[in-house]
């Protein structure tokens, strides 16, 4: 992801978090976030992201993410 990216995805999830009425917000939202960011933009990064931010407890859950984006990816290609 260049640098620009970077910038325009944590300024889409500011303005989603300003946009919200309360005081305090989970981390869990916001990690929700930044994988719904990550994955409209750079698949490999949400990978990443996911396999930190999810802890996945062993390879079978990593498979299962992997497949759901091939399958999303799929019918990306296919609109």
């Amino acid at each position: 992801m260049s640098s620009d990216e970077i910038n325009m995805v944590v300024n889409r999830i500011e303005q989603k978090l300003r946009s919200r009425s309360e005081n305090e917000i989970q981390s869990e939202y916001i990690g929700a976030l930044v994988m719904e960011e990550l994955a409209e933009l750079d698949e490999i990064t949400y990978v990443r992201f996911a396999s930190v931010y999810r802890s996945f407890k062993d390879v079978s859950e990593l498979e299962s993410l992997l497949q759901q984006i091939t399958q999303s990816s799929k019918k990306k290609k296919e609109k």
